[in-house]
């Protein structure tokens, strides 16, 4: 059951609740750095010392948009204060496989909550 926790809907860790756990987008390989770039705020590899982490604003809020086969909006979820675990930059290289490379992302938050503002869609003529 959720509680309501300065305006967010919070998850309990009790048994039978809904997870809050981790979410895992991903996406194919392009030249867009925006993932990384956000992932390297929370440990950047290589940085001065005292400066591996960018404590400051690693957490984002973020909106999650799912969309049915007609490109039409379905659902909308607003996920708050995230911030990056997990990030694979390459999968595992193969080259007798056929495999599209993606990249994979594992975020963790503190907070979730549907848009009921979205209407469901319309069907299509």
């Amino acid at each position: 059951m959720g509680r309501q926790v300065r305006g967010r809907r919070q998850q309990s860790e009790r048994a039978g609740a809904l997870d809050r756990g981790g979410r895992a987008p991903g996406g194919g390989v392009t030249h867009d750095s925006a993932f990384e770039d956000w992932a390297n705020k929370v440990w950047r590899l290589g940085a001065a010392l005292g400066g591996e982490v960018g404590l400051a604003d690693f957490r984002k809020d973020i909106t999650i948009e799912v969309y049915n086969e007609a490109g039409q909006l379905a659902l909308a979820y607003q996920v708050h204060r995230c911030w990056v675990s997990q990030y694979q930059a390459l999968p595992e290289l193969d080259a007798n496989s056929s495999a599209v490379m993606i990249q994979q992302i594992r975020l963790e938050n503190e907070g979730w909550e549907r848009d009921t503002t979205v209407p469901e869609p319309k069907e299509p003529n």
